[in-house]
């Protein structure tokens, strides 16, 4: 992935995510953000990332450094913003147009919000809290006179739909697409309790942030025309505009967790590789017009453009995002895989312990089982029989070993050879491959059962390299272990 970039002097397209600290990452904020990010590398831009975290009941501190955190494991880092070890202290934000925090930016929001009432866009509103969202018509505008002696904490501030010819929204990915003024009711700007509403405060901010291209998720469509309605009232410059098609599950509908994971966190902690993930995420909706799959962070970053943005909702397959995964790992050095894998071994590695001989052992036995690899949390499982033996054996599974009594026999027979070999690949594999000359077996008969006792699983690397790496004092124990407890079948 590369390094964040400083890019602050840069007279390119200006443009921001925005998201809120309300929860963990969600994959279709992740692509908004990606998106972004590409848009602004690609055309020489600047990326901001800016906190809506107005929501002072459901914002929290925990998601705030979520969004942070999955936002730089994927390697999205922003030009303008937050600061990336702590988003909460504003003299550590980057960039000449901050605050950062919405909420850092009250008085802003407060001149523009009189500045609309001044001018008769916005009126002050006594109904209840449910009829603010638009469900019954308000007649406040109305009897002005009659609010002025109820109090300011009583009221909220609406803005004024005004007669006049259909909103037009000029889409960088849809098109034009016109809302009739009719359809669109007076909405609250500012609420009782003094807090601003969402399509009030984006618009007064991205204007002071100079944001040039807002690109989004499609879900926020219905509320550009209120946006546009806003910035004309007063009198600020409009942005591009470009709404991306929403994420569906496989089965068409909209992606929920019954698809798999819908937080970023989640796909971290399983073992995906950002970069895996950021080049799956980029082809849910982006396509260059090849077959072409595999993409790097700094391709994409020369590449990406919103013309090659579908309009048609993207289909989320885990399926293909294992596949893009498990090619990444495939494609990653045996040194890069072992740095990557110590944080899923921590039930058996202590970094603490490890010299150059274990560090050596440890990187060779990963590569083994790196074209077996879908995602890196599945290390504990494969790794556990080079940490800890075996303690039974299904039946199932020693009848699919075919462990009969001529392998229960060789088994002891190898068990005496493997005590005085130097303890290495081709050594284990001339005593083991001489041992079935000798007898005048097949090799499937003594492998196999090796594999079972050894490991407990009869899905291994080769036998050899598995006998090497369980070691020869674990591999001897092993085997007695299993010779004295289970009887031979005849």
């Amino acid at each position: 992935m590369s390094s964040p970039k400083n890019t602050l002097k840069n007279s390119g397209p200006r443009v921001r995510f925005a998201p809120s600290p309300t929860g963990e990452l969600h994959i279709g904020s992740a692509r908004t953000a990606l998106f972004n990010y590409l848009y602004a590398r690609r055309y020489g831009g600047t990326f901001i990332l800016r906190i809506e975290d107005t929501d002072m009941a459901r914002s929290t501190e925990a998601s705030l450094r979520n969004l942070v955190d999955c936002l730089t494991w994927l390697g999205i880092f922003w030009d303008e913003g937050v600061d990336e070890s702590n988003p909460l202290d504003s003299s550590l934000e980057k960039g000449d147009h901050g605050p950062y925090l919405q909420s850092a930016r009250k008085e802003s929001h407060r001149v523009a919000a009189q500045k609309l009432k001044d001018l008769g866009y916005a009126y002050e509103c006594n109904c209840p809290p449910q009829a603010e969202t638009g469900s019954t018509k308000c007649r406040c505008y109305e009897k002005q006179d009659e609010l002025k002696s109820i109090p300011v904490e009583q009221k909220s501030l609406k803005f004024r739909i005004q007669p006049g010819p259909p909103v037009v929204v000029r889409d960088l990915i849809r098109g034009e697409v016109m809302f009739r003024r009719d359809d669109i009711q007076d909405f609250v700007i500012v609420r009782a309790d003094g807090h601003p509403t969402y399509n009030f405060v984006v618009v007064v901010d991205d204007a002071a942030m100079e944001v040039t291209h807002v690109i989004r998720g499609e879900d926020h469509l219905s509320n550009t025309p209120k946006q546009i309605l806003v910035y004309e009232a007063l009198e600020l410059k409009l942005p591009e505009f470009a709404h991306i098609p929403l994420i569906h599950g496989s089965d068409g509908s909209k992606m929920s967790k019954r698809h798999g994971a819908v937080n970023v966190q989640v796909y971290k902690t399983e073992g995906f590789l950002p970069d895996a993930f950021v080049n799956y995420l980029v082809r849910l909706g982006w396509n260059d017009d090849t077959d072409r799959e595999i993409y790097s962070i700094d391709e994409l970053e020369k590449l990406f453009s919103l013309e090659q943005v579908s309009s048609s909702p993207a289909c989320f397959d885990r399926d293909k995002l294992l596949w893009f995964n498990g090619k990444y790992i495939r494609e990653l050095s045996d040194e890069e895989l072992f740095k990557l894998s110590l944080p899923f071994l921590t039930k058996f590695v202590d970094r603490a312990d490890l010299n150059m001989s274990t560090r050596e052992w440890l990187t060779g036995l990963l590569s083994l089982y790196k074209d077996r690899l879908e995602t890196l949390n599945k290390l504990e499982e494969v790794m556990e029989p080079y940490f800890v033996d075996p303690k039974s054996y299904s039946d199932e599974l020693l009848r699919k070993a075919k462990v009969t009594g001529e392998a229960f026999r060789a088994l002891l027979d190898i068990k005496k050879k493997l005590q005085d070999v130097e303890w290495t690949v081709e050594q284990i594999e001339k005593v083991v491959r001489d041992y079935t000359k000798e007898k005048e077996i097949k090799f499937k008969l003594i492998a196999q059962p090796l594999r079972l006792v050894l490991t407990g699983s009869l899905a291994t690397p080769g036998i050899f390299e598995t006998l090497y790496y369980v070691g020869k004092e674990p591999t001897l124990r092993r085997l007695e272990y299993f010779l004295a407890n289970y009887q031979s079948p005849g």
